[in-house]
């Protein structure tokens, strides 16, 4: 991701232009699942660059019976990820989460400057597992491919923070199983828990029920 002030700047600029997204039936908005201190939720809001990433992850799941190399730009990496999805569905959830990560991180990494020509595109998954992405993108993978298993999205999170040992901006997939707080990074191949990274500071943090902004970052 672009150093701390560059996405620190895209951060309030985004927040600027931040879309209201009403919480789908029956969903919980009171800030329950994955836990990070002193948050403060900003309920009813997601950032436009979540909300037009899932517009267009809908929009590109694969269509029954036709051809991957019939639709458009001819990739079956979503083919070969629901594949991955059927084969990992009946066994253990914590299994499950293993399996995602490890499927997930071997997608190449590749800066969005590169891919898409803008500093900070936030990829639907037909997106990223035909042309790679950068780390927001493997946690929005892991994020859908875990929802596609039965897991809650109240019990996960996208999380945007500052990684202080290395002094650049970082996304993860945070989520909230059997007592802990999970933290699937695409530069790490375990499952970390948070307390695991004591250097990450969280920033904001999104799922389809709610915002989260996370206040005194520094001193987490």
């Amino acid at each position: 991701m672009p150093n701390a002030a560059a996405r620190i700047a895209a951060l309030v600029l985004s927040l600027l232009v931040a879309l209201p997204l009403a919480a789908p039936a029956g969903a919980s908005v009171g800030g329950q699942g994955v836990l990070i201190p002193r948050e403060a939720m900003i309920s009813q809001i997601a950032i436009t660059k979540w909300s037009n990433m899932l517009n267009r992850a809908w929009a590109t799941q694969p269509i029954a019976g036709q051809a991957c190399a019939e639709r458009v730009g001819g990739d079956c990496g979503l083919d070969r990820w629901q594949d991955f999805i059927e084969k990992s569905r009946g066994i253990r959830a914590g299994e499950q989460i293993q399996r995602v990560q490890a499927y997930v991180n071997q997608v190449a990494y590749r800066d969005d400057k590169d891919v898409w020509g803008e500093s900070d595109y936030w990829a639907a998954p037909g997106e990223f597992f035909a042309r790679g992405g950068d780390c927001e993108d493997y946690a929005i993978a892991k994020y859908l491919s875990l929802k596609q298993l039965g897991f809650d999205p109240k019990d996960m999170r996208v999380l945007v923070l500052r990684d202080t040992e290395r002094d650049l901006m970082h996304a993860v997939l945070l989520v909230q199983f059997a007592g802990n707080t999970l933290v699937l990074d695409n530069t790490n191949q375990r499952v970390l828990t948070w307390e695991q990274v004591p250097h990450y500071r969280p920033l904001y943090s999104v799922n389809e029920i709610d915002f989260w902004m996370h206040r005194d970052a520094d001193t987490a």
